[in-house]
């Protein structure tokens, strides 16, 4: 039968040695910067314009009977 002090030893070096090879896992899969000169493009341009409110044609085509799946009050 195995001691308590070679359980208690084993279980520990376990979670030291699946500790390390999460941090090297994350070391290895961590994006790398890009080098300085890549980072110094300028911004691009952008444009901004206000909304407006406009109205929207909507056009229903349909064949034969078509029937609501719940009545609305439409208002004009």
């Amino acid at each position: 039968m195995i001691s308590a002090r070679k359980l208690v030893s084993s279980v520990v070096a376990a979670l030291l040695a699946s500790g390390a090879a999460a941090l090297a896992y994350r070391a290895a899969s961590e994006p790398r910067a890009a080098p300085p000169m890549l980072r110094a493009r300028s911004d691009p341009l952008v444009s901004v314009t206000p909304a407006q409110r406009t109205d929207l044609p909507i056009r229903i085509a349909a064949e034969g009977h078509v029937t609501p799946l719940a009545p609305i009050a439409g208002r004009p």
